[in-house]
């Protein structure tokens, strides 16, 4: 995606560039929160492999209107394109995550989630230099034309991947509204003990990460040496995920990981903000580091060994969620639901 700083750079004057990032960087953020129990609904609804072409054809093509941009009197085009393009990035991470299980056995995960993380760091790193080659050329049209095709070509090697055909013996769940579905998907989560605790590390470790994100430019070599074993967690916990959860519900409970930690990242960026300047900058990195560790200890004491279970039959949908809020009364009062629990 075109980052809305390097439109910034092109259309507007230098002193104004603070407010139109925070602004572009709001609305890409409220999306992404709002956005997500929905996609998370509806990867698990949608074949994956084609709801990852789609989606990256739609990003190809709502791109486009920022070749409208001139000057600041567009960037409401900017803005709208910004809030588009984040939703439709909700659907990419649980769609690729739960497709992912389908490629790789589960001895392989780990690794296969890391080498897409270590990928996702390299288009970045190969991607601004040469965004900045396309500007230089020919103006925001090139960035944005060569942004297109990059999710053009995304598109057509997802089209050539070959995934088994789904088991018809999985049960389908029942369509009885978005929010009970996104409730059944978090009932899931809490209630199965491994994916309720691999979501405590991964908010603290979101809250460590925000700090850093906004305070790592003082400190480019810690930035580099604290990116591997955050690659290494993410790649961990994800292969977690993966394989704790009924692949009926993978989408949902992948979103609300991915929603937790997005939304715990901007409260780490607004911390740092916030304390940066009372305490000082080593102070807030001391108390990011100490976020990170007790990630690892929580990590360390309730993922540390995991328990073989036999495989659970999917539950109907609406009967995880009912199960779980419906406290005591309820499991009296109902047939047992049969669901993975640690």
């Amino acid at each position: 995606m075109v980052p809305i700083l390097a439109i910034a750079f092109i259309v507007v004057p230098l002193a104004e560039l603070a407010v139109i990032i925070a602004v572009g960087d709001l609305i890409g953020l409220l999306p992404t929160l709002l956005a997500g129990p929905l996609a998370g609904v509806l990867v698990d609804r949608w074949d994956r492999r084609r709801t990852l072409v789609a989606v990256s054809l739609a990003q190809a093509g709502f791109l486009l209107p920022l070749l409208a941009v001139h000057g600041r009197e567009q960037l409401w085009i900017v803005y709208l394109v910004t809030a588009v393009e984040a939703v439709l990035a909700q659907l990419n991470g649980p769609a690729f995550g739960a497709l992912l299980p389908t490629l790789v056995g589960e001895r392989e995960l780990v690794a296969a989630n890391g080498l897409v993380g270590l990928n996702g760091n390299l288009g970045r790193l190969v991607g601004s230099p040469l965004g900045g080659v396309l500007v230089e050329v020919s103006g925001l049209p090139g960035l944005v034309v060569g942004d297109a095709l990059s999710f053009l070509v995304g598109a057509a090697l997802v089209a050539l991947v070959r995934t088994p055909a789904p088991a018809r013996g999985t049960p389908t769940q029942a369509r009885v509204g978005v929010v009970h579905e996104w409730l059944d998907g978090l009932a899931v989560t809490l209630r199965t003990g491994r994916l309720r605790w691999g979501l405590v590390v991964s908010a603290l470790a979101a809250v460590a990460q925000g700090v850093f994100t906004v305070l790592f430019v003082l400190y480019v070599g810690l930035f580099v040496a604290a990116s591997l074993p955050a690659v290494a967690m993410l790649s961990g916990l994800t292969a977690l995920v993966q394989t704790e959860t009924p692949d009926a519900y993978l989408g949902r409970v992948l979103a609300t990981y991915l929603g937790t930690f997005n939304g715990l990242q901007a409260v780490g960026m607004l911390l740092a903000g916030l304390l940066g300047d009372a305490l000082g900058v080593v102070q807030v990195l001391n108390g990011q580091a100490a976020l990170y560790l007790l990630a690892g200890v929580v990590a360390l004491l309730t993922l540390g060994r995991r328990r073989r279970i036999a495989p659970a039959r999917t539950p109907p949908a609406g009967r995880a969620a009912a199960t779980w809020l419906g406290g005591r009364r309820q499991a009296r009062t109902s047939k047992p639901v049969r669901m993975p629990l640690a």
